[in-house]
């Protein structure tokens, strides 16, 4: 593993790394992004946070996505790759996470567009634009001793925020400390009430083997297990690609809205 670029402020330390074709963000000595174009899809927790797409019963219809957290831009390239979204927009107070996207990940296509800014300002003042696939991946800076923690308390309001965003088939994915976390917060609890009350189509998490972050999914329309399967079949596993693939991970729907 080689480090071809690296820069220190006073609270962090930005290094971009490569290892074979992959190239990597660590931030204060931890992984935080990785991006492999021969092998998008490998197996990791980043994997978790795009697979949600694939519950819209109508993914080719998708057009918009919003992704509050760049890091590194990992998520962006996943939907440059497998999708033809007209608009992504990328949200993150880090300018040096934007630089980096940018150099080092590719970040650069025409339909993308990365700001720099606070994401509740941001969200707030972004108007009346709608989004199929919103992502808030939202956490403090990490160090060697110190977990994750999200940046933003997962409140009612601030998920009433975020689902004001969505189109009508839109999705919301928010990537969660833990399960323990998730199921606790007031997000989860509200999402399951919109369900009860039909206003929501369904709730679900996904993680992974070797994580304790739960990557919380909602959907605006019926939420289908099927409809995940087949659009991981028709998107990530046919063709010759498909030899590359490595997933990792758990899926569990805990609500489904009422019909």
């Amino acid at each position: 593993m080689a480090i071809i670029w690296q820069k220190k402020t006073a609270n962090q330390i930005y290094q971009v790394r490569t290892a074979g074709h992959s190239i990597r963000l660590y931030s204060n000595n931890v992984f935080h992004s990785q991006w492999n174009p021969h092998t998008p899809i490998a197996g990791s927790l980043w994997d978790l946070l795009f697979l949600p797409v694939f519950f819209s019963p109508q993914v080719d219809r998708l057009n918009k996505a919003l992704i509050l957290g760049v890091g590194g831009g990992a998520i962006i390239n996943l939907f440059n790759q497998y999708l033809s979204l007209d608009c992504i927009d990328g949200v993150d107070l880090d300018s040096t996470h934007i630089y980096i996207a940018k150099r080092f990940f590719g970040i650069n296509g025409s339909n993308t567009y990365l700001h720099r800014a606070e994401a509740q300002s941001w969200v707030s003042n972004s108007g009346r634009a709608k989004y199929d696939f919103v992502l808030e991946d939202l956490f403090l800076p990490e160090t060697d001793s110190q977990d994750a923690v999200r940046a933003i308390e997962p409140s009612t309001a601030w998920f009433e925020t975020l689902l004001k965003k969505l189109s009508v088939r839109g999705i919301l994915v928010m990537n969660f400390e833990s399960e323990k976390q998730f199921k606790r917060s007031d997000t989860c609890r509200k999402a399951k009430e919109l369900c009860r009350l039909g206003k929501l189509g369904g709730v679900a998490f996904l993680k992974h083997p070797k994580y304790e972050n739960c990557i919380a999914v909602f959907t605006k329309v019926a939420i289908s297990k099927r409809t995940f399967d087949d659009n991981l079949q028709s998107y990530l596993f046919a063709g010759k690609a498909a030899v590359k693939i490595r997933l990792a991970y758990e899926l569990k729907i805990i609500q489904r809205g009422r019909n």
